[in-house]
């Protein structure tokens, strides 16, 4: 048989061919990790009010909360839990700022301890980039290990939202009756609404809807949750999104918009998704079904929801913003539902897709719990035009000036190291970096050659004609002067 010749013209033009096949396309979403897989197991992301520099990042079973800073892991961790229980969905679970935390120092931990209890824990910030425990605020039994819940988060209305499953997972569905029991004065299957500002450890918010039936605890405001794995609030509109577990037959996205009364009952364990398989709550006011806003089945190796967030960063165009992102835990594909319902696909992160995060300017993350080499990577564009992201780090342009990544002395929303003339004229004609008579001779040649050099005109355009000419000599003399 003859040997099989292929020219070597050939071959480069199917390797870059490859190569770029292999490359995300222009404007691609895609997750890119912003330490590289140091972790051990991360769980959650998320940045205290107001603060556009720090991430903290939580780990599961270390029980550690660490800092990022401008892109640097700091020394030492924020917090430690001690005593944490270290089965596969137990552990350090969630975390929240007070909307206060920048005075007052309040943060609130919620996690499984060594006696399988779910406990939520204010912590309290008494020194920079560190907080020891302060308030027992819950501790709740687990009749099992799994479905735990741990999701913590604060409305828009300043009360503490916590979520708990039914304790209970396995493949036996709900056999201690949490789901829809809430008559019995349970606090499992539910999301509970805590004011943390008022009464020791907490008190009842005005207007949660089981207030006034003495059977029902009223820290309830929703029910009928298996394993709420992963909530939040969009910071535009307020509305509560909920990425529930499922069972055998679906995983839920459940919402609860602003301005509906509490006392929701999203289902479980007489729904499974949108399929009916038992009796739902008998009392009256409570027993009609919230059903789903996206269900999805098993196929394909898909296991577990995990919720995320609506997206209201400012590194994506429009079209984006305002679609809501979730995954799932065990394919680790991550989809986006539009402002209109549809599901669009967005990137597969790979198996052990743990959690999704948010940080101070709304930009998204995920947490990914690959054995061994845990992760937690970015949402962000592969590439963007060059006249949104004109220094090419990843960030949109107004996304980087709002964020102080760069500066916009001028304020065309433009960053100042991508502009030659940054700012206002300042008569520094020989760019040395002072105004003073040394500039006297520069200036004057300018002025006479008509000069449209973008060097000259940066430093002695005073009248903004695009031209130096003798309009300028004013605004060259005040600017020597320094008046």
């Amino acid at each position: 048989m003859r040997p099989l010749c292929v020219p070597a013209f050939s071959i480069g033009v199917a390797v870059a061919f490859a190569l770029i096949l292999a490359a995300p396309a222009k404007g691609q979403p895609i997750f890119e990790s912003i330490l590289g897989p140091i972790f051990d197991r991360p769980v959650y992301v998320v940045s205290p009010p107001g603060n556009l520099h720090d991430i903290f990042i939580l780990e599961q079973h270390l029980g550690v909360v660490l800092i990022v800073r401008d892109g640097q892991l700091l020394p030492h961790p924020f917090l430690i839990v001690p005593n944490i229980s270290m089965d596969v969905q137990q552990g350090l679970l969630g975390m929240a700022f007070h909307p206060d935390f920048a005075t007052n120092g309040y943060v609130y931990v919620a996690y499984t301890d060594a006696t399988n209890a779910l406990v939520l824990q204010r912590y309290v910030s008494l020194a920079p980039d560190q907080a020891v425990p302060d308030i027992l605020m819950l501790n709740l039994p687990q009749p099992d290990l799994d479905a735990n819940g741990g999701w913590i988060g604060f409305g828009p209305d300043g009360f503490l939202y916590v979520a708990v499953g039914d304790g209970q997972g396995g493949p036996n569905g709900d056999p201690l009756g949490f789901g829809q029991g809430i008559n019995n004065g349970e606090l499992y299957a539910c999301i509970l609404r805590l004011d943390v500002d008022n009464g020791v450890p907490y008190g009842i918010p005005p207007g949660n809807p089981f207030l006034p039936y003495a059977m029902f605890d009223d820290a309830i405001w929703d029910f009928g949750l298996r394993n709420p794995w992963r909530c939040s609030f969009d910071r535009t509109t307020g509305d509560l999104w909920i990425g529930d577990t499922g069972w055998n037959n679906a995983e839920e996205v459940n919402l609860h918009q602003v301005g509906v009364p509490g006392g929701l009952n999203f289902g479980w364990a007489c729904y499974d998704g949108n399929f009916q398989i038992g009796a739902c709550q008998p009392f009256p006011a409570f027993n009609a079904v919230t059903l789903p806003v996206h269900v999805y089945d098993h196929q394909g190796g898909r296991c577990a929801i995990v919720g995320g967030y609506v997206y209201r960063g400012c590194s994506f165009p429009a079209g984006v913003v305002g679609s809501y992102f979730f995954g799932d835990y065990c394919t680790g594909e991550v989809w986006r539902r539009s402002p209109m319902g549809g599901i669009l696909p967005v990137a597969n992160v790979g198996f052990g897709l743990a959690s999704f995060g948010e940080d101070g300017a709304g930009e998204l993350y995920v947490c990914v719990q690959t054995p061994g080499a845990g992760d937690v990577r970015r949402l962000r564009f592969a590439t963007m035009p060059e006249k949104v992201d004109c220094n090419e780090n990843g960030w949109l342009d107004t996304c980087d000036i709002s964020a102080e990544r760069s500066e916009d002395a001028n304020g065309n929303d433009i960053p100042d190291e991508c502009e030659d003339c940054p700012g206002p004229p300042d008569g520094d004609m020989n760019a040395d970096g002072m105004t003073d008579g040394r500039d006297i001779q520069f200036f004057v040649d300018a002025v006479m050659a008509m000069s449209t050099d973008p060097a000259d005109l940066c430093h002695g355009d005073f009248d903004g004609s695009d031209v130096m000419d003798l309009p300028d000599v004013p605004g060259f003399v005040a600017a020597l002067l320094g008046i």
